[in-house]
């Protein structure tokens, strides 16, 4: 719970009294604790404020540190340009391009594609 920011949290509080950031958060803490190799996120920022996004990025960054493998699934690019090292696009289920964020992200060559 520490490490993804919910310590000041009672046990027992009921879920129904957290926010839609705390709960995504408690769910990753849910994942965290089987102690992972993997973590697989299908699209994690959707409906999070702007302050809820920004603390799932130092999250999903402190499980990298940890090291931890993570696959993002994601449509949000300014989310994914937070946090990628790479970026696959997929067409009906196959690979179209597998390039370093830093490619992806510096022409608009892959956007087009996508």
């Amino acid at each position: 719970m520490q490490e993804v920011g919910l310590g000041y949290l009672e046990l027992g509080q009921p879920i129904n009294t957290l926010s839609g950031g705390e709960k995504r958060k408690l769910a990753i803490a849910g994942i965290l604790a089987t102690k992972p190799s993997y973590v697989i996120l299908d699209e994690p920022a959707a409906f999070l404020d702007p302050f809820s996004q920004q603390e799932l990025i130092e999250i999903i960054r402190m499980i990298a540190k940890h090291g931890r493998g993570i696959l993002v699934i994601g449509h949000d690019e300014h989310f994914l340009f937070e946090i990628a090292d790479r970026i696959i696009g997929l067409d009906n289920g196959m690979i179209k391009f597998d390039v370093p964020a830093g490619e992806y992200f510096s022409g608009s060559k892959y956007i087009k594609d996508m």
